[in-house]
């Protein structure tokens, strides 16, 4: 159960990451 909890967090943490660093090279284009 914890592991499951640690791999939804680190996909969400890593999701947003990705979006972020898109939304930051749409915004220099």
């Amino acid at each position: 159960m914890v592991m499951i909890l640690v791999g939804w967090a680190g996909s969400s943490v890593a999701a947003f990451l990705v979006l972020g660093y898109a939304a930051h090279k749409l915004k220099h284009v």
